[in-house]
C-alpha cells in the first residue's frame, strides 16, 4: 500500500478522503477508542442523540499533559469497503499519527 497521508484543513470543513480510494464521500467513523499506556480501555462517556455524540474523557489532572495514551479512530468506507484505523499518539513531545488497515469481515 502506498504511504498515506491525512491533511485536514482547520480553516474551512474539508473532505477526510479514504485512504484507499480517496473517496470524499465514503469515509465513516462510528468509534473511537483510548487506550492508556498500560494498553487499557479508557473508559469514555458519551452524551447526545443519533445526530451528534460528544465523547469526552480525562487523560491528565491539568498539570501535566496525558501522554502515551492511543487516540484510535476506526472507520470504513462505503464506496471500496476498507476498514482501518487512525491512531495519534504522543512520543518526545511530538503528536504522530499512523494508519493501520483492518482484515475485511468475510
Amino acid at each position: 500500500m502506498p504511504d498515506q497521508t491525512l491533511t485536514i484543513s482547520l480553516t474551512k470543513q474539508t473532505p477526510v478522503r479514504c485512504p484507499r480510494c480517496q473517496s470524499a464521500d465514503g469515509l465513516h467513523f462510528d468509534e473511537v477508542s483510548l487506550i492508556d499506556p498500560g494498553a487499557d480501555v479508557v473508559p469514555l462517556h458519551a452524551a447526545g442523540g443519533e445526530g451528534l455524540s460528544v465523547v469526552t474523557a480525562t487523560i491528565a489532572d491539568g498539570t501535566k499533559p496525558g501522554r502515551h495514551h492511543l487516540i484510535v479512530l476506526p472507520h470504513w468506507c462505503g464506496d471500496c469497503g476498507e476498514r482501518g484505523e487512525i491512531v495519534l499518539r504522543q512520543s518526545n513531545g511530538q503528536t504522530l499519527g499512523q494508519y493501520r488497515e483492518l482484515p475485511t469481515p468475510s
